[in-house]
């Protein structure tokens, strides 16, 4: 609250967050003439906020570990495709290659406004994309941020 009420120049007891039809946070037009768009994510210790002006956004951050339901995961969201390249992976690198999956979808749901029934594969040219790892008391985690570019915000986008 405090970082978005320094973006809508209020008191963080002043910011009024609202939630769209399938759960998506969001500040009020009432009291929010900068546009300002924000999402959070947050696993285990660490929570990720990211916040633009104009531009629908989404982010997710996650720990990567061992996880006895990747092969249902996989099978039931992925595409055959990705499937099918999970599956020619080596275990070390197939898990890090789920978890970077996971990770971009799960941005990707958030930037656009949906659930994950019916998980698209992202090809979408009006978005883009900033991933990374951030290392934290002997942990991994993957994080992804995901901007929509194709609207009529001013401006470049830039992490």
């Amino acid at each position: 609250r405090m970082i978005l009420a320094q973006n809508v120049h209020c008191d963080p007891e002043d910011v009024v967050i609202s939630t769209g039809p399938r759960g998506k946070p969001f500040l009020p037009a009432a009291r929010n003439s900068a546009d300002i768009k924000f999402n959070l994510s947050h696993t285990g210790e660490l929570m990720l906020l990211g916040v633009t002006r104009k531009r629908e956004l989404g982010v997710d951050i996650e720990l990567v570990k061992k996880t006895s339901h990747m092969d249902e995961i996989i099978d039931r969201f992925a595409s055959v495709e990705i499937q099918n390249e999970m599956r020619m992976l080596p275990e070390p690198e197939r898990e890090t290659a789920f978890f970077t999956w996971w990770t971009r979808m799960e941005s990707y749901l958030k930037c656009i406004g949906t659930g994950i029934s019916g998980l698209p594969t992202i090809d979408d040219p009006c978005v883009s994309f900033v991933m990374d790892e951030y290392h934290y008391r002997g942990n991994v985690y993957l994080y992804a941020v995901c901007v929509l570019t194709d609207d009529s915000a001013d401006g470049r986008w830039s992490p």
